[in-house]
């Protein structure tokens, strides 16, 4: 590459994995030629906002590896320090980063040409991006533009870690790319491909659980966030990178992680435990953290340094993220990269880029020799997957796989339909009334003996009399059909979706089920998309028992991905004002209100305590958290009235927080409170109440109902 640059006066377009020494061939360059290199990144103004007085920003790279993220921290602040033109132009400057916004601005382009007889290289950084992202952002649009600012022998470098065939030629034929035609001397291009495939990296493909909630599927990532006696140990679990678009949907998602973290470890020790704040145990924040194009650039270079943190040095075990770390994050030592769906993008080059970020630390033993590889998962939506059910041969859908036969099920008889109760919702539908309007025309036009009123239009009958008319000539209606293995068929909207989202990934979900479930696996699919049989320097590629979840099912189970809900107690079901629960919630807070009162005078006997001073009272809160008086709730879950009582063992095994309430001293006295507090007899005072309003008002209903019919009758 160096040589036909150098040498050949050649344009190069290089493809290959991250890792093969892309970034050391702009240090040859300028080392064997004495040129600068204005290096185009466009990462670079979406990482560092641009100051409103800075024309462009600038900084000498003169350092390879992990230290760039250093320099490009640094050229926000120095893009606004003076002189920086002068420095440029005085050739101070032996590499420039600029973003596609700045290199489009007119200061910039009248720079170039100024120096233009010092730029020995243009260089284009994460290539594929542009003809995705020249859509939405026009400057990526005038690359060729700029170069026709250059010198006519300085060369063009375009790298990525993954392009595909289409967008190779869009880089190859577009005018907006600027790069020369492919040929084998100077002034020509040479496509240069190494292998995109990550041999280190195992592929598992998943259906996403019809009944998931909130994640559970994931559930998996927290398995060792504990040791054998149940305490927290962060350090113990597997760095995982979590990929779900929307910044919105990111934070959800960690959120939930958190509390998976906190109900694991809640009945330990503070010391053990995983905790919200930073007053005591682990963090939950500093472990489950999230790195969004929203975030502070400060705040992204400090999350992705503690990230890039070799084993248990890192405090954060999982990071979710969404396109803004897809690229140029070289962490080494991730275990998991999970996708939540495909990407918004709907690009295969998206997905390849996101799931090659795990494991980097090439030919890595585990204690017993192994070689250790990365995980790389894409958990789907089940509408992709042909397995799942068939495309109808009318529905105007496509599918890898032809369905079988359909079989006819048995129709439901004809007749009239139900007409008191809706189907749809199975309450009593009220009778229509007509409009005064109709009612006093249809009083002037009495039909004859053979003429039948239109049935709903009329003020006379009743609804069954309406319902019998409109349904009685109905014809008979058929179950949904199944083809003849059992499985149902797409509906309309799921074949919509299929449609909607690019073949090749329905080719990545289904093309091992061809030729009897011997046809490519995902990862052939894949690389065969982004041009890998192209491939000049061919690798060994991974055991075929190591590939992929296609290739041998077993990794499934190698690697305990079960997809079961996270551990942790079972949440409670929804508290209501009138349940046993909520009765006993009422008293609990009444309590712990009264404690919190006396809280407030604790400081009576300071000479410079002024009660009258205070703005506010002491929140329950701050005596008993609400998890722990949702907790002694459940201790009168299925009170009766013979109920015995309860020991101090029953209390403490159905609320475990009181291990750690602050409040020792008061458990004595709370116990006293929970044996004499009569839930069941405020309960049942309650629930009869209860009983007697809806006794009356469904009386009150069915009065009104008489009345409106003898109305219309």
């Amino acid at each position: 590459m160096v040589n036909a640059i150098v040498f050949g006066q050649m344009d190069v377009l290089n493809i290959v994995r991250t890792g093969e020494g892309k970034s050391i061939t702009f240090q040859a360059v300028t080392i064997m030629s004495k040129f600068h290199i204005p290096l185009l990144h466009p990462h670079a103004a979406n990482r560092h906002p641009q100051p409103a007085s800075s024309p462009f920003r600038s900084h000498p790279i003169n350092r390879i590896g992990d230290e760039h993220a250093e320099d490009l921290r640094r050229i926000a602040e120095a893009s606004s320090s003076g002189g920086l033109l002068e420095e440029l132009e005085a050739g101070d400057r032996t590499h420039w980063i600029v973003g596609p916004e700045t290199a489009a601005e007119p200061t910039f382009r009248a720079l170039v040409k100024r120096v233009r007889n010092k730029i020995g290289l243009l260089v284009i950084d994460e290539s594929h991006l542009a003809m995705k992202w020249i859509k939405f952002r026009e400057e990526y649009a005038q690359i060729g533009e700029l170069r026709s600012g250059l010198r006519l022998d300085a060369p063009m470098l375009c790298v990525s870690a993954t392009i595909s065939v289409e967008t190779e030629a869009f880089l190859l034929s577009s005018d907006s790319a600027g790069m020369r035609p492919v040929g084998d001397g100077a002034f020509h291009t040479q496509v240069i491909r190494g292998s995109i495939d990550r041999p280190d990296t195992t592929y598992i493909v998943k259906n996403i659980p019809s009944n998931a909630v909130d994640y559970d599927y994931l559930s998996f990532l927290v398995r060792k966030a504990v040791d054998d006696n149940g305490h927290a140990s962060p350090g113990s679990m597997d760095k995982a990178l979590v990929f779900i678009d929307g910044r919105t949907a990111v934070t959800n998602f960690c959120n939930i992680v958190r509390g998976w973290l906190v109900e694991k470890t809640q009945s330990q020790p503070l010391e053990h435990r995983y905790t919200n704040d930073s007053s005591g145990g682990h963090d939950v924040d500093k472990i489950v953290s999230f790195y969004t194009a929203h975030v502070a650039p400060h705040d992204q270079d400090k999350r992705y340094n503690e990230f890039k943190k070799l084993g248990r040095e890192s405090q954060i075990r999982i990071m979710a993220g969404t396109t803004a770390i897809s690229t140029g994050t070289n962490v080494p030592d991730i275990k998991y990269v999970t996708q939540n769906k495909i990407p918004i993008t709907k690009d295969p080059e998206d997905q390849t880029q996101r799931l090659g970020r795990s494991h980097r630390l090439q030919d890595q033993v585990d204690e017993n020799g192994d070689k250790i590889y990365g995980i790389g998962m894409t958990f789907q939506e089940h509408w992709l997957d042909d397995e799942e059910k068939h495309v109808h041969p009318d529905s105007g859908g496509t599918s890898l796989i032809p369905p079988p036969p359909e079989e006819e099920l048995e129709p439901v008889p004809a007749g009239p339909l139900p007409t008191v109760l809706s189907p749809r919702s199975r309450r009593e539908r009220p009778v229509r009334l007509s409009s005064r309007l109709r009612e006093s025309l249809l009083a002037n036009e009495i039909p004859g003996e053979g003429d039948a009123a239109n049935p709903g239009e009329g003020v006379g009958g009743d609804e069954s009399d309406r319902g019998d008319s409109e349904y009685e000539d109905a014809p008979a209606k058929k179950k949904k059909k199944k083809a003849s293995d059992g499985k149902s068929f797409f509906t309309k909207d799921e074949i919509k979706k299929r449609e909607n989202t690019p073949t090749i990934f329905r080719e990545i979900r289904n093309s091992h089920l061809l030729h009897n479930g011997k046809g490519l696996c995902c990862r052939k699919v894949q690389n065969k998309y982004l041009g890998e049989e192209r491939c000049q320097y061919p690798q060994d590629p991974i055991p075929n028992d190591k590939c992929c979840n296609m290739c041998n099912p077993e990794l499934e189970k190698e690697h305990n991905l079960d997809l079961r809900p996270p551990p942790g107690p079972k949440k409670p079901s929804k508290l209501t004002v009138d349940s046993r629960r909520g009765v006993a919630l009422a008293f609990i807070e009444q309590w712990a209100a009264q404690k919190s009162a006396t809280a407030s005078s604790m400081f009576s006997d300071d000479e410079n305590f002024n009660a009258e001073l205070l703005h506010f009272t002491i929140p329950t809160d701050f005596y008993m958290s609400k998890d722990l008086q949702y907790q002694l709730c459940n201790i009168f879950a299925n009170i009766t009235k013979d109920w015995p009582g309860v020991t101090d063992e029953e209390v403490f095994e159905t609320a475990p927080l009181l291990n750690n309430w602050s409040e020792q001293q008061d458990i004595q006295e709370l116990m006293i409170y929970l044996n004499q507090i009569d839930v069941h007899h405020k309960w049942e005072t309650i629930y009869k109440a209860k009983e007697a309003a809806e006794k009356e008002a469904e009386e009150a209903k069915k009065a009104r109902k008489a009345a409106l019919r003898a109305a219309v009758s």
